[in-house]
């Protein structure tokens, strides 16, 4: 019965009757959620038990989601779904629909219910193995309560997925259609939380998810599955669930047509890139590869030098295959360690465990019975034993300690962050000293010192392979410090070497590589500054593509080579029909708020009036399709007869919203059947009472005898 047949409110007594109705139906579909859950807990546990046997124990996880992220959403899925999908339908609906409750009071007594039996299904196991991890002796490496921060919001978001069950079963939509779009919402959700860094941040996501999802759900239930019967926040809120799924369903569908229809390049040839390298012999060239994917393989096809031109030594395969021999390199070292890069901002967050401890490696990683992790709230280095998972004791500046007590003296500052994936230098860089450790022999000793008033930014060394010590001598093993100041080379035992002033060309780039050409004729060293994903001193990402300083015999100044700007991409005035096809499906309002956001945030935007032509393109092709989006609104708007402001409103959201907003038109409203009016001949759609073109009513049906009402009295 509907919300208006029954004013009073009703009592809790019928609540709970719903309640505890739902409860024992749903007992079956929530134990099997139990056991989905529990089993990817297992594999999840037994996986993390495996790797901390093998020694290779990664502290946090490698991706920012879990099994419990794809469990807690199914059992979300499954729960909703039971809950709506058995008495949606024919008989059953009807008896449900025509009690004496109201609809809302159903929604809700099934939201409760519902809710109930998913904390069980996912709480319950979340529980367990949160007091299972954090207990002693279960995992070999550190615990800290914050660690369980990403289970919490998994779990909270599967509520989004359980109301999107709910409005999944209940809209009356075409399963081919766009039936399952609502899911598009909760999809939407896992992913927002996945890449925020904050903890509230995710609540807050989850927070808005979980009242715009279930306001829809809860329209739906009470208009009985359709559109029209809805309250006006309730189309809104089913809009706003609708449209992430559209914006899904449109992406996957845009990215399979640029791939099939508008690719140029078969992958069979491979893709073609052009980057700068050090030569053999000391030389500084242009380098063209093609990156081959059936089989994959990486080949240099041409060897220039940097005008462009052709190397004539180069034009043999054979040669080009050993132009980098005999040349040793360092990783990059940041030159503003302040600024998360890209890896330390994936691994860092609510959700990783870079922020709590970073797991140090050997150099090269191998399988070892201990763990070693730095811990950044003690300023020390903690050692776990992998078979027993229990804490063997602590490294500081002063060398190992066994027990649980903690050294006296810890390192000084934060730890410098590296570019690699993970900590496999054997270096440990702080903002006052620099460390080289031996985690075999648990050993440690300072190897660097700055002077007064210069800090530390950051350390690497070129490694300590056997093969390459014997294949080019002691030169070939070297450490890298830069600091405020200078860039210091010197050998691994902190002796030797020279250092190089960082003059003011160099401060506006982000990463120094130091390499030596070791088969050139006096060994040169090379000191390469370059661009990298953390922005620059001036804010400008890109101003200058690279800078190499050559250093020769007595470590003088050889020659400083300038990169040239085409390693950095800049825009391109060509314009291609994928290009044209992707800017169709944006509205021209969308591009001007990206814009917008860009100049807002202080990100580097290029003004109007210097666009080029691809880009004047793009914003015309835009306009055009919101103009045509527009124009569609109003077609249908006008076939099917809707109220002046209901047509201006889709008007305006097929303009704001381009192609988007036709799609969202057609996939929310419920459209009439349309049939010949017999006063005007046109098409007139059945809803309403009156031809909307002639105003004639519908003709009363034709009297075949079986009638049983008499004839109103006059």
């Amino acid at each position: 019965m509907s919300d208006n047949a029954l004013p009073d409110t009703p009592g809790i007594g019928m609540l709970r009757a719903i309640v505890w109705k739902e409860l024992r139906e749903r007992l079956k579909v929530t134990f099997v959620c139990l056991v989905i859950v529990v089993a990817g807990q297992f594999i999840s546990l037994g996986f993390q038990h495996m790797m901390s046997l093998a020694g290779v124990e990664t502290g946090g996880s490698l991706f920012p989601f879990t099994f419990f992220t794809l469990t807690s959403a199914l059992s979300g899925l499954l729960i909703g779904r039971a809950q709506i999908v058995h008495e949606n339908r024919g008989d059953r609906w009807g008896f449900l629909a025509l009690r004496p409750v109201r609809r809302s009071t159903l929604f809700l007594g099934k939201a409760v219910a519902g809710i109930l039996l998913y904390s069980v299904a996912t709480g319950v196991p979340l529980a367990f193995v949160t007091a299972w991890m954090a207990a002693p002796g279960h995992r070999p490496l550190p615990w800290d309560p914050s660690m369980a921060l990403p289970g919490v919001a998994d779990m909270l978001c599967g509520l989004v997925y359980y109301f999107a069950a709910m409005l999944v079963g209940m809209r009356e939509a075409k399963w081919y259609g766009s039936r399952f779009l609502p899911l598009g919402a909760a999809i939407a959700c896992s992913g927002v939380i996945l890449y925020v860094s904050h903890f509230w941040q995710a609540l807050a996501v989850v927070a808005i998810g979980v009242a715009v999802v279930g306001m829809a759900a809860a329209a739906t239930v009470i208009g009985g599955g359709r559109y029209e019967p809805l309250s006006r926040p309730g189309r809104m809120a089913l809009g706003l669930t609708v449209m992430p799924g559209l914006t899904l369903a449109g992406t996957l569908v845009i990215g399979i047509i640029s791939l099939t229809v508008f690719s140029r390049m078969p992958a069979r040839d491979g893709f073609r890139s052009t980057g700068y390298a050090i030569a053999g012999d000391g030389s500084i060239v242009q380098r063209v590869q093609v990156q081959h994917f059936f089989p994959a393989s990486l080949q240099v096809v041409a060897v220039n030098d940097l005008q462009g031109h052709a190397i004539e030594r180069y034009q043999d395969s054979v040669a080009r295959t050993k132009l980098t021999a005999g040349v040793i390199s360092t990783p990059s070292v940041s030159l503003h360690p302040e600024v998360p890069s890209t890896l330390e901002s994936f691994e860092s967050g609510y959700r990783g465990t870079h922020d709590l401890f970073v797991q140090l490696s050997s150099l090269p990683p191998a399988s070892s019975e201990v763990s070693w992790y730095f811990v950044r709230r003690v300023g020390l280095i903690a050692a776990y034993e992998n078979r027993s998972a229990r804490l063997l004791g602590w490294m500081g500046p002063d060398g190992f300690r066994l027990g649980d007590s903690l050294p006296s003296r810890r390192f000084e500052g934060p730890l410098r962050p590296t570019s690699e994936f993970a900590y496999i230098q054997p270096v440990l860089a702080f903002p006052s000293a620099v460390y080289r450790v031996d985690l075999h022999q648990r050993g440690i000793r300072r190897v660097f010192t700055p002077s007064i008033g210069e800090i530390v930014l950051g350390a690497v060394t070129s490694g300590d392979s056997t093969a390459a010590m014997s294949a080019y001598g002691p030169r070939a093993n070297f450490d890298v410090i830069a600091t405020t100041r200078n860039v210091y080379v010197q050998a691994a035992d902190g002796t030797g070497g020279f250092s190089a002033a960082r003059d003011s060309d160099t401060v506006v780039y982000g990463t120094v590589t130091v390499s030596r050409a070791l088969l050139a004729l006096g060994t040169p060293t090379f000191f390469w500054y370059a661009a990298s994903d953390r922005p620059f001193i001036n804010g400008e990402q890109g101003t200058a593509a690279g800078h190499v300083t050559e250093f020769g015999e007595g470590n003088r100044i050889v020659a400083q080579v300038p990169i040239p700007r085409d390693t950095v991409p800049t825009a391109t005035d060509k314009l291609s029909a994928r290009d044209v096809f992707t800017a169709s499906t944006i509205s021209v309002t969308w591009r001007a708020a990206l814009q917008a956001y860009l100049r807002l945030s202080g990100r580097r935007t290029v003004s109007p009036r210097n666009w080029q032509r691809s880009e004047v393109v793009n914003w015309i092709v835009s306009t055009i399709a919101s103009l045509v989006a527009a124009a569609l609104a109003i077609l249908l708007a006008r076939l099917f007869a809707f109220e002046r402001d209901r047509r201006l409103l889709w008007t305006a959201l097929g303009f704001v919203l381009g192609p988007l907003g036709v799609l969202l038109m057609l996939s929310l409203i419920d459209w009439p059947v349309r049939e010949t009016c017999p006063g005007c001949a046109r098409k007139r759609v059945v809803t309403r009472a009156r031809c909307e073109h002639c105003d004639a009513p519908f003709l009363p049906p034709a009297l075949d005898g079986t009638e049983i009402f008499e004839p109103a009295m006059l």
